[in-house]
């Protein structure tokens, strides 16, 4: 199957690093050590990107959006099993996401890899008018490095 980078993935990781570098407001923001951690612990071997669709129903678009993240690795990876550091973005409209919303969703991706992550594991949230209305985008990167 060939592996092609998409506008999402692209999108996804540029917000991401204006995460980093403050240009867009997050409620939950990473910091530049959590992404020098993933890239000096064996660098990234997992990326996926996925977003809910306008016509899932609300109550399971956070889960929809980590499912079809956890599908659509654009790097050689394709699970999380054995994930050293894992970073996880979602993205929303301002004031769409709920909090029960984004716990199911951090619990939906902590239950895919069935073991403890024995590095970091850092959670962002992001307001914007990029995403769709009534959609969730979720980013997942992670490192399996061996330290």
């Amino acid at each position: 199957m060939s592996k092609r980078i998409s506008p999402d993935n692209i999108r996804a990781f540029s917000a991401a690093l204006k995460c980093l570098c403050e240009t867009e407001k997050c409620l939950i923001s990473i910091d530049i050590k959590d992404l020098e951690t993933i890239i000096n612990d064996g660098g990234i071997g997992f990326f996926g990107v996925g977003q809910s669709l306008p016509d899932d129903p609300r109550e399971e678009r956070t889960i929809l959006a980590a499912e079809r993240a956890l599908d659509t690795s654009i790097l050689e990876r394709r699970d999380l099993h054995g994930a050293r550091n894992l970073i996880v973005l979602v993205r929303a409209r301002k004031g769409d996401l709920r909090l029960k919303e984004n716990t199911r969703a951090l619990d939906y991706i902590q239950d895919s890899f069935k073991e403890e992550i024995q590095g970091k594991f850092v959670y962002s949230i992001v307001e914007t008018d990029d995403v769709e209305e009534n959609c969730v985008e979720i980013a997942i990167l992670a490192s399996f490095g061996q330290k």
